[in-house]
């Protein structure tokens, strides 16, 4: 066995014993059954909020147009701007826009997928999807904000990403190390690290909590080889570079100075800001550990094996990776509250899964020797975990939505008013508001703003000028 493969556990390739391979596929079944109110409710979802705004912008400028045109005038998330501007909305397609969820879903399963590995010792492949997808479907039914963090494109597509081009730019750094002397002629090593770049500027561009994140990351690997190497290395130096060029490349965009001055961030001292992040930081905790299927998971992470690294730390070592990246998921806080004073729900979403890979790492650096349990008792753990699935906060509100028909109903009036808005042969067209509002969903209808920018996109992405509530001047629709 070569050192590489050694030194790599996950990457051999093992036959699953009888016991896994009958428990993993039942594992599964159970899953996907669990998985089936937030699938179906996805077909019942609709565009709101920013949706239409950024497929309107897209659709008449085109993709470069829009995320030059957003990051100089609204927002210098050059990534995430980049993906709302190639979502269906900008093609025509609402089923693809509802099928999205399905997207945003497996985009989750795939970052626990190249997240686990790295941190712990899993002998195959079925077993590492399995326990991505259990992950997945956890956060799911407990996240802080369904509606606002899977539902609603232009709030998943804003974060959710960020997830993966993390936890992949972590896997490919692991399994293929930056080169610590200057590559010269070596293509190979130019190809990595120039993959590796390009995913730090993809990170730095989703959104500034990753932002923050990308520039801890990149410090931490070039101060860790200063600090205990004593050596000066050239990979993790070029991807500091890198996320400092990007991070400047958000912070002092034209979008970022109009945004800080219309949201009143001048306003806000940094004392208020530390105290405000602090606060939201223990309400993400608390509600994490109060979630039943959050800490049931947590739970079986604890019980598996850790990866070979973690038992070669030593203890200066240890305190130090523990304080760094405590204060990092500190920090994380700072852009909501400098730049809004506030957490949203999609936010709130990304912090969730952070605190988990905080908690999994200080695992692993505290106990790397912990006492490891059989499969035949990790299947039993996920059975209890997923059983737990319908006691977060999220399950049984989206059953509700189904169960209820209020899910069915709101896409109904939907899809007539979308039938009105295309066929109606006048410029202003005057709808019902919804009559009833799925709390799984993401709801934002004609009215709800006080400003009419989401009405007016509403009107031009359907070719209309105006769209306006009935009221006592115009108590008849358009179209009935």
């Amino acid at each position: 066995m070569d050192t590489f493969t050694a030194k790599i556990p996950f990457l051999l390739k093992s036959n699953p014993p009888t016991r896994q391979f009958f428990a993993i596929p039942a594992l599964w079944v159970l899953a996907l059954f669990l998985f089936i109110p937030f699938a179906w409710l996805a077909f019942y979802n609709h565009p709101s909020a920013d949706d239409y705004p950024l497929s309107q912008t897209a659709r008449d400028w085109g993709q470069y147009t829009t995320v030059v045109g957003y990051w100089k005038c609204w927002s210098a998330r050059y990534t995430s701007i980049f993906f709302m501007s190639i979502n269906p909305l900008v093609f025509g397609s609402l089923w693809k826009y509802k099928a999205g969820f399905a997207g945003i879903f497996f985009m989750q399963v795939l970052a626990f997928r190249f997240l686990l590995p790295v941190l712990f010792r899993l002998d195959n492949e079925n077993y590492t999807w399995l326990l991505a997808a259990v992950a997945s479907l956890v956060f799911l039914s407990s996240s802080p904000s369904l509606s606002n963090g899977y539902y609603y494109l232009g709030g998943a597509l804003f974060y959710q990403p960020g997830h993966l081009l993390l936890t992949l730019l972590v896997f490919l750094i692991f399994r293929y190390s930056p080169p610590i002397n200057w590559p010269g002629k070596a293509w190979k090593l130019w190809m990595m690290i120039g993959v590796q770049c390009a995913l730090v500027i993809g990170l730095t561009g989703c959104n500034e909590v990753m932002m923050v994140v990308g520039l801890a990351f990149a410090g931490l690997g070039f101060g860790w080889f200063l600090l205990f190497n004593k050596h000066f290395h050239v990979g993790w130096f070029l991807l500091l570079i890198t996320v400092i060029a990007s991070a400047a490349l958000v912070i002092f965009s034209p979008a970022s100075f109009y945004r800080m001055e219309a949201s009143g961030t001048m306003n806000r001292s940094l004392s208020w800001v530390a105290g405000e992040a602090l606060k939201a930081l223990f309400h993400t905790v608390f509600q994490a550990f109060t979630s039943p299927p959050w800490l049931a998971l947590l739970g079986v992470f604890w019980f598996l094996q850790p990866m070979p690294l973690f038992s070669n730390l030593t203890r200066l070592q240890k305190i130090w990776l523990s304080i760094f990246s405590g204060f990092t998921f500190y920090l994380v806080y700072f852009p909501s509250m400098l730049g809004e004073g506030l957490v949203q729900g999609r936010t709130e979403v990304t912090f969730q899964f952070l605190l988990f890979a905080v908690l999994l790492l200080l695992f692993n650096i505290w106990r790397p020797n912990r006492n490891v349990l059989h499969f035949s008792t990790i299947a039993t753990m996920l059975l209890v975990v997923l059983a737990l699935v319908p006691f977060g906060k999220n399950y049984l509100p989206a059953v509700n939505d189904l169960v209820s028909g209020d899910a069915k109903q709101y896409n109904m009036e939907r899809n007539a008013r979308i039938a009105c808005l295309e066929t109606a042969l006048s410029d202003s067209v005057w709808v019902k508001p919804v009559s009833v509002k799925p709390k799984s969903l993401f709801v934002g209808d004609i009215g709800d703003y006080p400003q009419p920018w989401y009405d007016n996109h509403v009107a031009i992405y359907h070719g209309k000028k105006f769209i306006h509530l009935v009221d006592a001047k115009h108590p008849e629709p358009t179209c009935e």
